[in-house]
């Protein structure tokens, strides 16, 4: 099996990094198919509405339009009464306007991120005993007949009656004619409907507020055309930017503080996350690089103490030699200094390898066996 070097595999790593940060890059801008893509809408006023002009309007219609102007795709409106799952799972339309997150969607249709968030509320009679979601435990609760609002109702009010209607504003007829105990509903629709001309004959309504079960709502669309709603979603953070994008959301009754705060939130999460993208490219290759360095010193310092090694090996095979030899070896360094005497120097001359280093060098030629101990005895022979 082929083994790459560890400084290799480091700068693999590294460019693997850069290249996965790229592609992540990339793909925040994904080219989708160049095709009529079929969109549902419904009639829920302020977010999805017929127009004067006979054409679909409403605050999500726009931003779903406006995020799909920007990224280039084009968008053919389809009014749908059901709802979206069996419509997406069934490639019945391609793309669904205002879809809600829920956990059981997961896997089943795909959402993009979420770029409308409401509250939800229930309505009920000023005269009636309920004041809290809790009073309302085993009461008659009306709701727009979609499969979302029932998993989302079965959550606070798990024994409750649900009666489901039509249209909303049966809904809310259904209170007002004593049919229903409340209706279940978001702050913006309850609104809109109310304003619709609804009436109960004079009783005055009341809100109960559904703190915990905020709805945050994406572009749905089919598992294989999840590029195509992440595109749409992300062409909106243009529109949100825009200086007049306040404009835009006042005139569908949509503003206020704290949908201007999640708007704006959403997006400069989306920019922190593509700078954060690209700073971990940066360090990465920085790691690779610094890695690649630590290793390529640590190599270098196992092959000078590799050489060390040798060389030390060498040096005592050649002492080793030099020591069984008859002759004498005589060994010296640049500065003419005796480095190396073979144990037959002492046997042939009678001196130590320690007197001959201390001795001149002159006094080593013609050296011959005398019984001179000293280096003095040695200098004074010559």
């Amino acid at each position: 099996m082929m083994r790459f070097p560890a400084f290799k595999t480091w700068w693999l790593v590294g460019i693997a990094l850069v290249v996965t940060s790229a592609v992540y890059l990339g793909s925040l801008r994904r080219r989708v198919p160049d095709r009529v893509y079929r969109i549902a809408w419904q009639q829920v006023p302020p977010f999805q509405q017929l127009g004067n002009d006979g054409l679909p309007t409403g605050l999500a219609v726009e931003l779903v339009r406006a995020g799909a102007r920007n990224r280039g795709i084009r968008l053919e409106w389809v009014f749908y009464s059901g709802a979206p799952d069996e419509a997406l799972r069934n490639h019945e339309v391609d793309l669904w306007t205002l879809t809600t997150i829920i956990p059981e969607r997961k896997g089943v249709i795909h959402i993009s991120e979420p770029y409308l968030r409401h509250e939800t509320d229930l309505l009920v009679r000023a005269g009636s005993p309920y004041f809290r979601a809790d009073d309302l435990a085993t009461a008659s609760v009306s709701e727009l007949d979609l499969p979302v609002n029932r998993i989302l109702l079965r959550r606070i009010l798990p024994h409750a009656y649900l009666v489901p209607t039509p249209t909303l504003k049966e809904a809310v007829e259904q209170v007002c004619a004593h049919r229903s105990d409340a209706v279940f509903l978001d702050e913006f629709t309850g609104v809109a409907s109310l304003l619709s001309g609804l009436s109960c004959e004079g009783q005055p309504l009341r809100v109960i507020p559904l703190p915990t079960l905020a709805i945050t709502l994406g572009v749905g669309a089919p598992l294989d055309l999840a590029a195509v709603a992440d595109e749409i979603r992300r062409g909106m953070d243009a529109t949100v930017k825009r200086p007049d994008s306040a404009n835009v959301l006042t005139s569908w009754g949509y503003f206020s503080p704290d949908r201007m705060a999640y708007l704006s939130a959403l997006v400069e999460a989306r920019q922190r996350e593509k700078w954060l993208i690209v700073t971990v490219g940066v360090f990465a290759v920085l790691l690779a690089i610094t890695i690649s360095a630590a290793d390529r010193i640590r190599r270098q310092r196992d092959r000078i103490e590799r050489a060390e090694e040798a060389l030390r090996q060498s040096d005592n095979q050649l002492r080793l030699l030099a020591d069984n030899l008859s002759e004498m070896v005589l060994a010296y360094d640049m500065d003419r200094q005796l480095v190396f005497a073979n144990s037959a120097v002492e046997r042939l001359t009678g001196y130590s390898p320690e007197v001959l280093r201390q001795a001149p060098r002159a006094a080593l030629v013609g050296l011959s066996r005398r019984p001179a101990p000293h280096a003095e005895a040695l200098g004074n022979a010559v």
